[in-house]
């Protein structure tokens, strides 16, 4: 479809609400037309009963007046000659009752009989049915001294000429009515999506690393809810494009010390013999271990950036922070430190595993490493009604209550600017929790001795 035929066709929404009013007044024509109609057959069907009943009784009256059966004759004739032109020139015309006249002693019947015309002499004076011709009828009967008058009316005729009748009339209505209602509300329409299609041209010719506030002209209080959702997408955009800028600077950064480690070392080796080159060797392989530690923590730190799309599952968190530490004592082990795990048998809770192993490992890993030989570290789990926590604590050296705040920042290692470590492995738990809903807080471990972490997640 060409670009100029998209613009000429009016907007789905547009489109969909003209439908829509079009068919509410569609619905309304059906339900008037229903209701005219049966008002229009319950009325005429009183009345006619009573006018076709009243005619039967003056035409027996009449015809009794009449001086002999030949002017009785006559008469008859020329009324139904008038009813045979009036129905040949007006087909679609109010349907006229058929007449029969037939003297009381059987001497005259008109018109003359044919089988299975109805007999008046065996009708009942008043309103009745009668079958005349196959088809029921409703008759209407009356008797004068020498005459019998009898009009047989048909009902499914004159309901098929009502209905057609009401039927002309409210589509004629109609056809007045649409313009007078589809052209305002089209126009409305077309007034109240104009703020949208601005706004969606707006977005649409924006620069893809343009953040800035879309900005409306005042008066359109309906897309008010909608500029401010996507003025703070594009604050919530920005903050991540800056972060990940930073991130992948700083990640260079971190990764061209140990890369230039390595070089450096593996020249060393080629060109050095004895114990120049057993000292290279093993700095190479520091170097190496230290890029290796870099690029996994990168790894859970992407993971756990992604963690929010991660669908949840029941998983029981106590099984999991029991397989997360017996993967880590024998390093805790080797440096003569202690784990303990405290908490319910049990406890099934809808988290992501991966992201709880990676906060569990991160923060007991931090712990080992920077607690000193033989620190203590005790890990518990806390479920209430709501919330669960996850809880580490060492009696480590601790972090000092200005820092606090700092050990969460990506590749931060404090002032020692120690070499063992990435400075990943907190911001990483952090991201991790906050992915989940929750958060994390440190505070200084019992007695003022050490580190206290707390995660507090919901249970939901």
């Amino acid at each position: 479809m060409s670009a100029a035929a998209a613009t000429a066709r009016p907007p789905r929404l547009q489109r969909r609400v003209l439908l829509a009013m079009l068919g509410v007044i569609v619905l309304l024509f059906l339900v008037f037309f229903c209701i005219i109609l049966w008002e229009t057959l319950r009325r005429d069907s009183g009345e006619l009963d009573r006018v076709l009943l009243r005619n039967a009784q003056s035409l027996a009256r009449t015809l009794d007046r009449m001086p002999d059966d030949a002017s009785v004759s006559a008469g008859v004739t020329v009324f139904l000659h008038l009813r045979a032109d009036a129905a040949a020139n007006d087909p679609h015309g109010e349907p006229r009752p058929l007449l029969l006249v037939s003297r009381r002693d059987g001497g005259l019947r008109l018109p003359a009989a044919q089988p299975g015309d109805a007999d008046p002499l065996r009708l009942p004076d008043g309103l009745s049915e009668a079958v005349h011709q196959g088809a029921t009828l409703r008759s209407y009967t009356a008797s004068s001294p020498h005459w019998t008058v009898t009009l047989l009316d048909d009902d499914v005729q004159r309901t098929r000429w009502a209905a057609l009748e009401v039927g002309v009339e409210l589509l004629g209505y109609l056809a007045l009515t649409l313009p007078v209602i589809l052209l305002p509300v089209w126009l409305a329409l077309r007034a109240a999506l104009a703020p949208l299609h601005s706004l969606s041209d707006q977005v649409a010719v924006r620069a893809p690393a343009d953040m800035s506030p879309i900005v409306l002209p005042k008066g359109y209080r309906e897309l008010l809810p909608l500029q401010t959702a996507l003025n703070r997408l594009f604050e919530r955009m920005a903050a991540t494009f800056a972060r990940e800028k930073a991130f992948v600077h700083d990640a260079a950064h971190e990764l061209r010390t140990p890369l230039a480690v390595i070089s450096t070392q593996a020249h060393v080796l080629q060109t050095s013999e004895g114990p120049t080159r057993h000292e290279a060797a093993h700095r190479l392989q520091g170097a190496v271990e230290r890029a290796s530690h870099l690029a996994h923590q990168l790894l859970r730190l992407a993971q756990a950036d992604a963690t929010a799309l991660a669908p949840r599952e029941p998983v029981d968190v106590m099984n999991v922070a029991r397989d997360t530490l017996a993967g880590m004592t024998e390093v805790a082990t080797e440096l003569g430190s202690e784990l303990s795990l405290s908490g319910p048998d049990s406890a099934v809770l809808a988290t992501d595993p991966r992201a709880l192993r990676s906060m569990l490992g991160n923060l007991v890993d931090n712990a080992l490493r920077y607690g000193g030989r033989g620190v203590l570290v005790d890990v518990s789990i806390d479920v209430q009604p709501a919330r669960w926590q996850l809880r580490v604590v060492d009696n480590g050296p601790g972090i000092a209550a200005a820092h606090r705040e700092q050990v969460f920042e990506r590749f931060w290692r404090g002032k020692s600017g120690d070499e063992r470590g990435a400075g990943l492995g907190l911001a990483i738990v952090r991201e991790a929790a906050r992915s989940l809903g929750g958060d994390v807080d440190l505070q200084a471990g019992p007695g003022g001795r050490g580190c206290s972490f707390t995660v507090d997640l919901p249970r939901t």
